[in-house]
């Protein structure tokens, strides 16, 4: 069974305690929610949706956010409270040092143990063009593999592999690193890698990005490593279907890798950043969640509605305006939906041409929406690059195993 990983929001404690416990709309299929995954201040500071998983059995992961480390934060921000955050940037010189890999690794695990983690991720950064960088993630992982033997934890390990986009699609170099890391992150004896390519899974990605993380995903998986694409809510059921064993994102909103602008939203004298923004209202056939505002106006319109409205009487009894009282509800039970119809499919090559034609099917509505709104005099769009380039690329990773549905 695929995992579908959500990471709520601060103040969707109520919604999750009521997927959780309450069981949500499709228990009967498969669980609602396979992981929590909450960002560090979230588990410091609600420890609500800790003991919502305790109380339903459910995994829990804390993300301790530690590429935080190599960009400048405002001192106000929730994460720089943390024992090991800080707001002044950490050069790779300064974390290549051995005593302060062993004090962020000692803090980052205390931290996760202390708040109800059910496994451990190691501290990690992105890794970019900076060799230093990859040479400082590499002995993250083996000091953390370390510090949980010398102290006998048996909990799990989930190393977050976090790299930003090569500059060019199939850039050896780039391959090189991300081999490096997913080989350390197997000698640590990983229950399984999640993978985070910053700068994918927008609505505007191109070929080289989609193709990029559905590819990466399909290699790996062939060679036994057991992956889930991170912060991948777009690409997350495309990504199911090329072998990874699950997906993570947020709820109506997260859906999408970017570390480097979740760093620079917190840098000083920027505004955002936090924790609890408006979520989205999200939308299966365009696989992504719209502005409120935006999916009340498609919604309304009678041509688009029958395409775009939830039809799943025990998540949406009222269409529409179910969706629209309680969309953080939907968005959890109708992506763990996509991968409960994923999962029943008997073949990877299935599974493959049902994202491809969802994915072309979603573009049309996206096509048609971007029109109602202009038509309504609005400036928003609803972007279809995305869509197609992952019919596309999922139709390419078929042709390119002799696998044709």
């Amino acid at each position: 069974m695929s995992e579908l990983l959500i990471r709520p929001g601060r103040n969707d404690h109520r919604v999750v305690e009521d997927l959780l416990v309450a069981g949500g709309g499709i228990r009967r299929l498969r669980p609602v929610i396979n992981r929590l995954v909450l960002d560090a201040p979230v588990a410091s500071s609600r420890p609500e949706f800790v003991r919502a998983a305790e109380a339903s059995g459910t995994a829990v992961i804390i993300d301790p956010l530690t590429f935080f480390l190599q960009g400048e934060l405002r001192t106000t921000d929730p994460w720089v409270r943390l024992a090991f955050g800080r707001a002044a940037a950490i050069s790779a010189t300064e974390l290549s040092d051995a005593v302060t890999q062993r004090e962020l690794v000692a803090a980052v695990t205390a931290f996760q143990l202390d708040h109800g983690a059910t496994a451990v991720v190691p501290p990690y950064v992105m890794v970019d063009d900076n060799p230093l960088w990859l040479n400082v993630a590499v002995d993250l992982l083996a000091r953390t593999r370390d510090h949980l033997d010398d102290r006998g934890i048996r909990l799990p390990l989930v190393p977050v592999v976090a790299l930003s986009r090569p500059r060019r699609a199939g850039a050896l170099p780039w391959r090189q690193r991300m081999e490096r890391l997913v080989l350390s992150a197997d000698d640590t004896g990983a229950d399984c890698v999640a993978l985070a390519i910053s700068g994918t899974g927008g609505p505007d990605d191109g070929h080289d990005q989609v193709h990029l993380v559905l590819g990466t995903i399909r290699a790996l998986a062939e060679r036994g490593v057991k992956v889930l694409a991170w912060r991948q809510g777009l690409l997350g059921p495309g990504a199911v279907a090329a072998g990874a064993a699950g997906y993570e994102c947020g709820i109506g909103l997260r859906e999408r890798c970017d570390l480097a602008a979740l760093q620079a939203a917190r840098r000083p004298g920027r505004t955002g950043g936090g924790f609890s923004p408006a979520a989205g209202v999200f939308v299966q056939p365009l696989g992504r969640s719209l502005k409120r505002a935006v999916a009340t106006e498609l919604l309304a319109d009678r041509q688009l509605r029958p395409r775009m409205v939830c039809d799943d009487e025990r998540c949406c009894a009222r269409g529409a305006e179910s969706t629209l009282a309680d969309p953080r509800r939907h968005a959890v039970l109708a992506r763990a939906r996509v991968l409960a119809d994923l999962d029943r499919m008997p073949s990877q090559q299935w599974r493959l041409n049902d994202i491809a034609r969802g994915a072309d099917s979603g573009a049309v509505v996206a096509d048609l929406a971007s029109r109602v709104l202009k038509g309504a005099g609005r400036r928003d769009r609803v972007a279809s690059t995305a869509l197609n380039a992952l019919a596309d690329a999922t139709d390419f990773i078929r042709q390119e195993a002799g696998q044709v549905a």
